[in-house]
């Protein structure tokens, strides 16, 4: 997990086995696809 601009953990896209998020510009907790 990777911090946004606002410090907060956040993701985008679908989440994968790999559970890899990216950063969402927002730093909103948010995830696609969940």
């Amino acid at each position: 997990l990777d911090n946004s601009r606002s410090g907060r953990i956040s993701g985008k896209g679908l989440v994968l086995g790999t559970g890899v998020f990216d950063n969402h510009q927002d730093g909103r907790l948010t995830s696609t696809g969940a």
